[in-house]
């Protein structure tokens, strides 16, 4: 297919029809995309993928309705901006879906927490501390 796709430059190049070219023969979009029924680790999973900046959004306000964080714009930026930090390769998933896992354990346990959202945010900074920060920070992509 490339190659027969290729062959009507062998006498030049037309930047139109290459570029036409090129994009038939790019992977199809949203091939990385999580199913829309996903679970939170399946998606917080998927930052990392090609696709990770189109899961970022949808994985903060995720995170916000599995914490019942009600927070508005602050929270979901502080959750946006994690998810970006999965994204840009800063910080690997399981800094966010360990800690994530901790606090939903705890709720199950029946441990009386005011502010899941909160205590969230406590167990990815000690997440952080336990592994000096960010893990991957000198490695970004």
């Amino acid at each position: 297919k490339r190659a027969s796709a290729l062959a009507m430059f062998a006498g030049g190049l037309d930047p139109v029809c290459l570029q036409d070219v090129l994009r038939q023969l790019a992977p199809p979009r949203g091939q990385d995309l999580p199913r829309p029924d996903a679970t939170l680790p399946e998606m917080l999973a998927a930052l990392t993928g090609r696709a990770g900046g189109s899961v970022a959004a949808p994985c903060a306000k995720a995170l916000m309705s599995q914490l019942d964080d009600r927070g508005g714009v602050k929270s979901y930026a502080v959750l946006y901006h994690l998810c970006g930090e999965v994204v840009n390769g800063i910080r690997p998933p399981e800094s966010l879906s360990e800690p994530l896992a901790r606090t939903l354990d705890e709720i199950r346990k029946g441990k009386p927490i005011a502010r899941p959202a909160g205590y969230f945010m406590r167990a990815v900074q000690n997440w952080d501390r336990e592994r000096s920060g960010p893990a991957m920070r000198s490695e970004p992509r």
